[in-house]
Parts: structure tokens; C-alpha cells; sequence
């Protein structure tokens, strides 16, 4: 098996969320623990702004504000499960801050 394939059969024997460092691989390049957060990031802020259009009855997106909310909430679900850290690596995060 090529480094570059998707090992799908490892990531479900694993019972741990694929993130970018077991699927999504751009060429040889991992993204680190700050580049996935600032994604995961990125990505929240369009779902926020629909969000409060909903809420607040902005009329920015006209009708079509609650499939917008819905494409942003499935954008930021995938984004979240395939590129954002693991909970294992945000506590080791944490642990390695807390530590003088």
C-alpha cells in the first residue's frame, strides 16, 4: 500500500475519529494541532453568521437563510470529524501547557 492512500480498514480498527493525519493528507504535508484548530475555526464563523441571521431575522440570505444554516452545520460537522484534533490531542495539548 502507497503512504498516500487512505487507509480506511486502520482508522475503523483504531475506534478513534479520522482526522488529518490518518485520511485527509495534502501531498506528503500533515497539518499540525494549531492549523487544524485554525481550520475548524474558519469554518465556524460562516455557521455563526447564518446562525444569527436566523436568530435575529437579518434577512441577509433571504429564503434561503435556514438551508444555509443547515450546508453550514454539515460544512462544520465534516470539517470537525476529518480535520479538527482528537480530544486524546487536546489534552496532551493542554498537559504540555500546564507543565513549567
Amino acid at each position: 500500500m502507497d503512504k498516500n492512500e487512505i487507509r480506511i480498514a486502520a482508522s475503523a480498527a483504531s475506534m478513534e475519529s479520522p482526522n488529518a493525519i490518518g485520511i485527509l493528507k495534502i501531498g506528503s504535508h500533515q497539518l499540525s494541532f494549531n492549523q487544524r484548530r485554525a481550520v475548524v475555526g474558519v469554518v465556524l464563523i460562516p455557521f455563526l453568521l447564518c446562525g444569527a441571521n436566523q436568530l435575529f431575522d437579518l434577512g441577509f440570505l433571504g429564503t434561503y437563510g435556514k438551508a444555509a444554516w443547515a450546508i453550514c452545520a454539515v460544512v462544520l460537522f465534516l470539517a470537525i470529524h476529518f480535520v479538527g484534533p482528537t480530544v486524546a490531542e487536546m489534552q496532551e495539548y493542554r498537559a504540555r501547557r500546564r507543565v513549567p
